[in-house]
């Protein structure tokens, strides 16, 4: 069972009533087919204590159009088949990502007449129209009364019984070979980081020259972002007795939550906060591997433009009123969006002892902060303060 119907079935068989007119409030989390996105809101809603109906969404080349106008409440972005799901009784709260969701989660509030509380997470188009915007470190989205941000992605899976089920199936498979195990996550380009053979050969490189350091073996993995041209790099970076899954479209067969449970480090590809989230949260030595940056003037000129207006860096102070003003109005008017900055993200999360700089790095990682408690009683207040 994944870890998202997991926490699905655990809200819905453990149940607690609250004082809201008497019933358990209706909640209902909007996702779509991102993966990342969705796994943090159904996370949220499994730390309510109440039931959630997830609402597996679908969208049409519309939603890419309403793009233009990003703060409209709106349904006609989703695809036909799904629009059943979204009808009366309407929800007490709504809990998404992403911006496709944002005008079908206003179009929701405004079928309710207002009554339905929005928790939106990330870095949402008019923040002003949700009662609350959950904010993971590496998006730059102002202080505002409404915004709560976190010191790491709520990303996680420590599941115990998930791990050792994983564990136990993959064993035989991954035979018996020299520890320290170092699993290597490589995950692929994403603005502003590149991945080309170039940086992918000084990867294999420094990961080999560390595990030969270490007397240890290599478990490498791929993801779906990892760019074809680059797998055969991959491979003839690894020693004979190192360990290789590449990813591939359709196939199950997966040794990720295998490789949690039983490497003794890792190494993260800096394109990827989940999966670095979801290893600090194990409290596991994690290396953030840097990547290069290439951007173009015309995205190096917008970028300038974001830290002018929202803020040098994700969570700095904005300079009075009417800077505060020329941010919400520039994010929601002229689609200059709050940014999110990866570079800054791995710096943080090496800054606060989670993680470090160098693969052969013995110490061991400063325990995380957990932000699900704070979320899970701001999320409960906005239905609770209304009794």
């Amino acid at each position: 069972m994944n870890d998202e119907r997991r926490a699905a079935a655990s809200a819905v068989a453990q149940p607690r009533t609250s004082k809201f007119d008497g019933q358990v409030p209706r909640v209902w989390v909007l996702i779509s087919d991102k993966r990342g996105d969705d796994s943090q809101s159904q996370i949220i809603a499994g730390s309510l204590g109440w039931p959630f109906e997830v609402k597996q969404l679908r969208f049409t080349e519309r939603a890419e159009a309403l793009r233009q106008s990003p703060c409209d409440a709106s349904s006609e972005g989703l695809d036909p088949a799904c629009r059943h799901l979204l009808a009366p009784p309407w929800p007490d709260l709504v809990i998404s990502a992403g911006w496709a969701q944002e005008p079908v989660a206003r179009w929701i509030k405004k079928q309710s007449g207002g009554r339905s509380k929005l928790v939106q997470l990330n870095r949402p188009y008019g923040i002003e129209d949700f009662d609350l915007v959950v904010v993971p470190p590496q998006h730059a989205v102002p202080e505002r009364d409404n915004v709560l941000r976190l010191s790491l992605p709520l990303h996680r899976k420590d599941d115990a019984s998930a791990l050792s089920e994983a564990a136990d199936a993959w064993r035989p498979r991954l035979g018996a070979h020299p520890r320290p195990w170092i699993a290597v996550l490589v995950g692929g380009p994403t603005t502003p980081f590149i991945m080309d053979e170039t940086t992918v050969d000084k990867l294999m490189a420094d990961c080999r020259r560390a595990a030969e350091r270490l007397g240890a073996t290599l478990f490498v993995t791929t993801s779906p972002r990892t760019p074809p041209k680059v797998l055969p790099r991959i491979e003839a970076g690894l020693r004979a007795d190192d360990f290789l899954h590449l990813w591939e479209p359709g196939k199950k067969d997966n040794p990720y939550l295998a490789l949690l449970a039983l490497c003794d480090r890792f190494v993260v590809t800096a394109d990827s906060p989940s999966m670095i989230a979801e290893i600090v949260h194990l409290g596991k030595p994690l290396t953030i591997y840097p990547l290069p940056s290439r951007t173009s003037q015309v995205k190096r000129l917008k970028r300038l433009a974001q830290r002018l207006v929202h803020g040098l860096r994700p969570g700095a102070a904005q300079y009075g009123a009417l800077h505060r003003r020329l941010s919400d109005w520039a994010n929601r008017r002229l689609q200059l969006r709050y940014y999110r900055d990866l570079e800054f993200f791995r710096r943080w999360v090496i800054a606060g002892g989670w993680a470090s700089e160098r693969i052969e790095a013995e110490a061991e990682p400063v325990a995380a902060p957990d932000d699900i408690e704070r979320v899970r009683q701001r999320v409960r207040s906005l239905i609770i303060q209304d009794d």
